[in-house]
């Protein structure tokens, strides 16, 4: 990743081809794997997103249907290859914090002061 601040990553041109890119790859990926459940599974979690968790956390999209990458107790909710999980690291170290792995989950976490 570029030491570049990108400021709104949602207006990056740059970062916006990348993501549309990883999502044509995941859907070739859920094409090509259509009939297998349990490779579609495997697929779901680790590039797909954990509504279970998002409602239980009382998280709802907001007007453009976009559901939160955070949940209100730090889970990320996108699985670790989501398409768009580099825009989620981007904002969450601008933000301070990082995303750290506690017990098999992902969690963004206040970065420790030097």
């Amino acid at each position: 990743m570029s030491k570049k601040r990108y400021g709104d990553v949602d207006s990056n041109p740059k970062l916006n081809k990348i993501v549309e890119n990883r999502y044509a790859k995941l859907d070739k990926k859920i094409q090509k794997n259509q009939g297998n459940d349990k490779k579609l599974s495997k697929i779901n979690k680790k590039f797909g997103y954990n509504y279970d968790a998002a409602i239980k956390s009382g998280a709802s999209p907001d007007k453009t249907g976009h559901w939160p990458s955070i949940g209100d107790d730090g889970l990320v909710l996108k699985g670790k290859r989501h398409p768009s999980m580099i825009k989620t690291k981007i904002v969450e170290k601008q933000l301070g914090y990082k995303i750290k792995n506690k017990k098999g989950a992902l969690y963004s976490v206040p970065k420790k002061k030097k």
